[in-house]
């Protein structure tokens, strides 16, 4: 299976999980056991399998999506490697592991009893739609463990909903849905919970974080409302409270991983319990209700479980003695642990027929016949989306529907490819990381003197600050495209910056031990990626971030001619046909041609600074071969094809830094790394006619329709991967004699200028050769044309603005195609 590649992937794993690992049942019961004795994975394997083939048979269990999950404490389960000559899971390594044990964390001490490991040894989630079979259940295992059983705790826990189908559950006394902002797609929950090609070994298992936790109702009652949504940090409504509070519960348990990328924890936790009335007395509350539960079982599931221990450590903060999350000032565990969740293999259940799955309709795309999981269960809080087939409740909803084909009513597009959705789903969860943290990127807080000085190439002027305002330019453009692809810089997310100088991954943990500091996102790459590089962190109501290279005299007599180092807004677009026909090292060699021949010094210098600035795109561009190269060397051995692809990129990054694109692939990565590097200088450029532009390339027939598409879809998730939606977090960085912004953002930051970066591109109309005379000019249609329209059709995105000229003659096909996209506006288009 190493061989696979992502897509096959995404959708093998799910045979090679537990049953109903992923499903969110209204009736569970979390049974903790302590063994007198060493359990092996032969009498674990026959447990399950014997639980499996009464729940098939047993007319009390079957048909109930009826399941248990099992989870082996981390001592057990490497005392049964050890014993079977099997490899640990590379997930079971800790960040945190105490001084004498390295299957146990520090961070459940570090807590002060907030979160507790009781060193069970057993824990089985067993889940149904019916109450009653899950205690039915709990009594086979019982009875299967007596002999090797020391003592057992079993929790029985149930959704509360106001609903007739028992979906959109509530916790905290029915005030906030539980579990609301879960991954709800199988791509999503593949990534981020299962265990994939990280560790082919474990292929399918994953890890759990279960927590029993008690709830202080004398302390929550004694608050009101609003101040129990802050706790939160959600209201009761289910919308986030924008505000710049770090220690809510929903903000203290979002953590970005070292790479800036938030991993999803899947959670499946239930109520429990009612609860205890209060003593009297003077400083007793309001009475508890009915719909107050004595307290909330947590289960979260991670592929990894230094990830579930971070967003711990996270919550638990800096300051000794005290808890960041606010939450966790009124609850506290008092049972639970880490524990492994094996695979079908770790176990050898593939070998027992009674265990066995038939994903046959899976296979046929059909998931709403999935093996132990209702799906629609895992979408229950976003089921109020439009009839028309055309919108979404939200960005879940979206890649639920899209993934699993449920309730998909419009079935004009196509499905997009499990590859883009899996990058939507990176898009996706950093727009929606701006509602919890800032994030900004560091100003360039140093002038061009500072960087030139930095700088160690041979060709670095003496003294910069001498040379002409044109010369500077040239060089500041340089330097910015060097400083945005550099990793000290150019990172994504927060990172802690310690004394010595070293980055480290963001947590409230550690952050009392330095700096903490934002990157520009504007230099990373995810292995499954078709076009990389980044556009700038700002949109064009915020403003841009700029090199200073003008003097203080300078920057004033600009300001008063309305002209500062950053380009007026542009209505522009770049000869980006000239580019592909050329590429840069011919582009290089002409301006330098061109300078030999100038017969000033102003139209020399003007040469000179575009030889600069085509040399900081070639060297933008390298830096980016470079980390792809950096990013295929950390590919373990079960993801041999994101090395390969990362490989591609490197090889396709090093021959565009001179070359001119020969393939369709090539041509879009170009004309993107050009357009983004327009936009990190402070240019912002429209695109212009991309069909036309692209369609030589696909006619040369070296690309199939569905892969060009897929390359389409990736190029629209670049232009709009970074938008912002909290405007707690949006800053004004117009800097001050801005030509059309006239010396401030003004009116910008409210409008429709967030989230938009002018990305305008245009397809269609008429070929443009010059023919005057309309009847004798030729319509300019083609099937990249549609392949945009397809792309603007089933992509939920706000950019790029998509263009469609008409003209009489336009083709029927064409019409109907951009008549069937979205009218209600996920992203600018129009037809004109």
């Amino acid at each position: 299976m190493i061989t696979l590649k992502l897509e096959e992937r995404l959708d093998e794993v799910w045979k090679h999980c537990q049953r109903g690992l992923v499903y969110p049942s209204p009736f569970a019961i979390f049974t903790t056991f302590w063994a007198k004795t060493q359990v092996s994975r032969q009498q674990l394997a026959a447990l399950m399998a014997s639980v499996r083939k009464e729940i098939n048979t047993h007319p009390e269990l079957k048909d109930r999506n009826t399941s248990v999950v099992l989870g082996v404490s981390f001592k057990n389960w490497a005392a049964i490697c050890n014993n079977d000559k099997l490899p640990l899971p590379k997930g079971m390594r800790l960040n945190f592991p105490t001084a004498a044990d390295p299957y146990t964390s520090d961070v459940f001490d570090a807590s002060k009893g907030v979160f507790d490991d009781t060193a069970g040894d057993l824990w089985f989630h067993i889940k149904s739609d019916s109450k009653n079979a899950c205690e039915l259940v709990l009594d086979l295992i019982v009875n299967s463990l007596k002999e090797i059983t020391k003592h057992y705790f079993a929790q029985d826990a149930a959704s509360k909903s106001n609903s007739k189908d028992g979906n959109k559950g509530k916790v905290l006394g029915c005030r906030f849905s539980e579990n609301l902002n879960n991954p709800s797609d199988p791509i999503t929950i593949a990534k981020h919970t299962l265990i994939g090609g990280e560790d082919m070994d474990h292929f399918g298992g994953s890890f759990v974080l279960a927590q029993r936790f008690l709830i202080n109702w004398n302390q929550i009652n004694m608050m009101t409302e609003d101040q129990i949504e802050d706790l939160i940090g959600r209201k009761t409504d289910d919308t986030i409270i924008p505000d710049r509070d770090s220690r809510s519960h929903i903000k203290s348990a979002r953590l970005q991983d070292e790479h800036g990328n938030t991993t999803p924890i899947l959670r499946l936790g239930l109520p429990f319990g009612r609860a205890k009335q209060s003593s009297a007395g003077f400083r007793a509350p309001k009475s508890v209700t009915v719909s107050d539960e004595e307290g909330i079982y947590f289960a979260g599931f991670a592929k990894e479980a230094s990830i579930l221990e971070n967003i711990m450590s996270n919550q638990i903060g800096g300051d000794k003695g005290f808890m960041n999350d606010r939450l966790f000032n009124h609850l506290k565990s008092d049972l639970g642990g880490f524990f492994y969740i094996p695979s079908i293999e770790d176990l050898e259940l593939e070998k027992h027929p009674d265990y066995s799955n038939n994903f046959t309709y899976v296979d046929k795309g059909d998931w709403s016949r999935f093996p132990g999981v209702d799906w629609s269960r895992l979408d229950r809080h976003y089921q109020n989306a439009s009839e028309n087939g055309l919108m979404y409740y939200n960005h879940q909803n979206y890649l639920f529907t899209m993934a699993t084909g449920i309730n998909r009513h419009n079935q004009y597009f196509k499905v997009p490819s499990n590859r883009i959705l899996s990058l939507m789903e990176n898009i996706f969860s950093l727009w929606q990381d701006n509602w919890y943290f800032n994030r900004k990127q560091e100003e360039i807080k140093e002038d061009l003197q500072y960087y030139i000085n930095a700088y160690h190439g041979s060709d670095k002027p003496a003294d910069i600050m001498k040379e002409s305002i044109m010369i500077r330019k040239g060089w500041a453009v340089r330097m910015s495209l060097q400083l945005f692809s550099s990793p000290e810089y150019g990172f994504r997310g927060r990172k802690i910056r310690f004394p010595d100088g070293s980055l480290h991954a963001y947590s409230a943990f550690i952050e009392s031990k330095g700096e903490c500091v934002y990157g520009s996102d504007t230099y990373r790459i995810s292995p499954e990626e078709i076009i990389v590089g980044a556009m700038p962190n700002l949109s064009l109501g915020e403003g841009r971030y700029v090199m200073k290279y003008l003097s203080e005299t300078e920057r004033m007599d600009g300001f008063l001619s309305n002209l500062s180092e950053a380009s007026g807004v542009g209505h522009v677009i770049p000869h980006y046909e000239k580019a592909i026909q050329k590429g840069l090292k011919q582009m290089m060699d002409e301006v330098l041609a061109y300078e030999q021949k100038a017969t000033t010094k102003e139209l020399q210098d003007f040469y000179r600074s575009s030889y600069l600035s085509l040399l900081g795109i070639t060297e933008y561009i390298l830096n980016y071969e470079k980390l792809a190269r950096e990013t295929a060397d950390k590919m373990a051995e079960g993801q041999a094809w994101e090395k390969a692809n990362l490989l591609a990129i490197a090889a396709r990054m090093k021959k565009l830094a001179t070359d001119k694109p020969e393939t369709f692939v090539e041509a879009v990565q170009f004309i993107f790394t050009l357009h983004s590097c327009l936009h990190l200088n402070g240019e912002p450029t429209a695109i212009g006619r991309m069909d036309q532009l692209l369609d030589p390339f696909y006619k040369k027939g070296d690309v199939a329709e569905d892969e060009a598409q897929e390359i389409i879809d990736a190029f629209y998730i670049k232009l709009d991967e970074k938008v912002q939606q909290n405007r707690i977090f949006m800053e004004d960085h117009q800097p001050f004699g801005n030509l059309a912004m006239g010396g401030a953002s003004g009116p910008y930051p409210q409008g429709a200028s967030l989230g938009q970066w002018i990305q305008q591109i245009t397809v269609g109309g008429t070929v443009a050769d010059g023919t005057e005379d309309f009847e004798q000019s030729k319509p300019a249609y083609n099937h990249v044309t549609k392949l945009f329209i397809r792309a603007s059709g089933r992509l939920p995105l706000n950019a790029p603005c998509l263009s469609l000229r008409t003209r009489k003659d336009i083709p029927k096909d064409i019409l109907e195609e951009s008549s069937a996209c979205d009218p209600f506006g996920w992203r600018t288009s129009n037809i004109a």
